[in-house]
């Protein structure tokens, strides 16, 4: 938990330093999220982002909270996943110019005790940033043996 603290409030200062060059919010979080960073770590950019571009909020009507993605930015979203043992492990590629996804809502169709079933299943701890790649896990229940899987993203969320 200490290292935790530390890390952010390391970022934090490391932010602080970096953002008087920035014109905007968007710029704010783009040139300061980086890939590596954990999710605390980009929630507190993302306070320091909205602290410094106050008008943002205006603009978005949102409060800063996550928010439903468009049709047009779900088209965005890209990957590919796989089964193993109880487990959905899904590699997606936020296309997105400036969104952080923070949840998704996927739907995953296989065929359990000889009858095709449709389960929907949320991840709420991710944090995949414009233009990149982001594994995560997602535990479903499990198929037939030999059972195919397709699945689909129903609903993503992000800011």
């Amino acid at each position: 938990m200490k290292h935790s603290i530390l890390t952010s409030a390391i970022w934090i200062l490391l932010f602080t330093v970096g953002c008087n060059e920035v014109k905007n919010y968007d710029d704010c979080i783009l040139q300061n999220v980086k890939e590596d960073m954990n999710t605390q770590a980009v929630n507190a950019i993302v306070a320091s982002c909205r602290g410094k571009f106050p008008e943002h909020n205006k603009r978005s009507g949102s409060n800063y909270s996550n928010r439903n993605l468009t049709s047009d930015e779900l088209t965005l979203l890209d990957g590919n996943a796989r089964h193993n043992d109880g487990v959905f492990e899904v590699s997606m590629y936020n296309g997105n110019e400036s969104l952080i996804i923070t949840e998704i809502l996927i739907s995953v169709q296989t065929i359990i005790n000889g009858v095709e079933e449709t389960n929907l299943y949320r991840e709420e701890n991710i944090s995949i940033k414009p233009k990149t790649t982001s594994e995560f896990t997602v535990n479903i229940t499990s198929g037939d043996v030999g059972a195919d899987y397709s699945w689909s993203v129903v609903l993503a969320k992000g800011f």
